[in-house]
């Protein structure tokens, strides 16, 4: 069976605390723009592309939590906040999706999310 993990007593909201267990990260990306359309895995959050213009969108699949530091560049890349990225750590959680000012953020399964 699952067992959350929590922060230690006293931690800062959004403290990360990671199984483990946790598979390693996988950013599954499809970038849309206009007509065009490209979907690729991208091995770094510093190769995720740019946003171009208005009406583009870039859709960032991730699977396995495995390693904090990537979770924290994505977080900090994507500015999402850190009440969301313990959220999205505290797994098993049911699938539930928020909308905030720049971006959607889907939680899916077990260990996978998505930020559109």
């Amino acid at each position: 069976m699952f067992k959350k993990r929590h922060p230690k007593a006293g931690s800062r909201p959004g403290t990360l605390v990671i199984s483990p267990n946790a598979s390693p990260v996988e950013m599954r990306v499809t970038h849309l723009s206009g007509q065009d359309r490209s979907s690729f895995v991208c091995p770094t959050v510093e190769e995720l592309p740019k946003l171009g213009k208005t009406g583009s969108l870039l859709w960032v699949d991730v699977h396995g939590l495995g390693d904090g530091s990537v979770l924290q560049k994505l977080a900090k890349r994507f500015r999402i906040s850190p009440l969301a990225m313990e959220d999205l750590v505290n797994v098993p959680q049911r699938p539930k999706s928020e909308v905030f000012k720049h971006q959607h953020l889907v939680l899916s399964s077990l260990d996978d999310f998505s930020i559109e």
